[in-house]
């Protein structure tokens, strides 16, 4: 049986094509959350069956591993960072030059936490249109549009329609919550 929030996110991240997943999204799930295990449990069914892509910044990693580290659960810790790096269709990408630049410009434009700027900046270089989440500080924003690139490459190619529709639309933030009705 269905989940009513969860195929109301399934659905919304199917228009995207591409979504960028936020660490707590994965505590979440790794801790089988009441209220949101379901929603995580359908979300990454769909990304491994292919139905849309996911992506993360491989700071989420840190953020996801310390809480078993920290208590001892050293087998635990490495059955997340296993299925962290090896699920079907979810990409995990390591924080470079670009990224850097793009998360000080939200760092000083909106006023965000490093990891968050990092987290965001991920999904925008990696043209993701939805950033699933369910920090509420970052859904009160709206849109969150930054150009990937600095300078002279501040403009997406005409023909990269992904980076054309992604700087349109920009990146939408989509709260679990929201899928519960809550928010």
């Amino acid at each position: 049986m269905s989940h009513p929030g969860a195929d109301r996110l399934v659905e919304r991240c199917r228009e995207a094509d591409i979504v960028a997943l936020d660490s707590m999204f994965f505590i979440y799930h790794f801790q089988d959350h009441r209220d949101y295990g379901p929603l995580t449990t359908a979300l990454l069914a769909a990304v491994e069956a292919g139905k849309f892509r996911a992506v993360g910044s491989s700071l989420l990693l840190t953020e996801v591993l310390v809480h078993p580290l920290r208590s001892g659960a050293e087998a635990e810790a490495r059955d997340y960072y296993a299925l962290l790096t090896t699920f079907p269709n979810l990409r995990l990408v390591a924080p470079g030059v670009e990224v850097a630049l793009m998360a000080a410009g939200l760092r000083a434009s909106e006023g965000l936490r490093t990891p968050d700027a990092i987290h965001l900046a991920t999904a925008l270089a990696e043209k993701a249109r939805l950033f699933v989440t369910n920090d509420h500080r970052l859904a009160r924003r709206g849109p969150i549009v930054r150009e990937v690139g600095t300078g002279d490459r501040a403009e997406p190619a005409a023909d990269d329609q992904a980076a054309v529709e992604a700087r349109r639309g920009g990146l939408e933030v989509v709260l679990l919550d929201w899928c519960l009705g809550r928010a």
